[in-house]
């Protein structure tokens, strides 16, 4: 049974009340947008202004409310929450490891998930 997931994202902004919510997400469409989020450009935006929120991206199962969270503060590392879990990863500079938290996220493998998460923050 494929979860129904939603996706909200957050540019460098004032306020994390400006996050855009955009609706249901397809895993390869989700891994997509990981892939051609502007962090960099988000990250130049903040660096002229710090007050400014981290760029991020947050995937939500909307029968359980389970949600994986990836943002960044720094130009190729991030950040992996998966709060269910209390898992989560800083400093990661390695993408394919977060598409394949993306794929876990989406195939419910929350286990797995939890798992690399905690290898990643090591």
């Amino acid at each position: 049974m494929a979860l129904n997931i939603t996706h909200d994202v957050l540019y460098a902004r004032e306020s994390p009340d400006d996050v855009e919510s955009r609706g249901a997400i397809a895993r390869d469409d989700a891994i997509g947008l990981f892939r051609t989020f502007p962090f960099a450009a988000e990250l130049a935006s903040r660096g002229r202004n710090p007050d400014l929120t981290a760029p991020t991206m947050t995937f939500t199962v909307e029968s359980s409310g389970d949600a994986l969270a990836i943002w960044s503060e720094a130009d190729g590392r991030f950040v992996i929450w998966f709060p269910s879990e209390f898992a989560s990863a800083d400093n990661v500079s390695d993408p394919g490891a977060i598409e394949k938290c993306i794929g876990l996220f989406f195939d419910g493998r929350t286990e797995e998930l939890s798992e690399l998460i905690r290898d990643l923050g090591c």
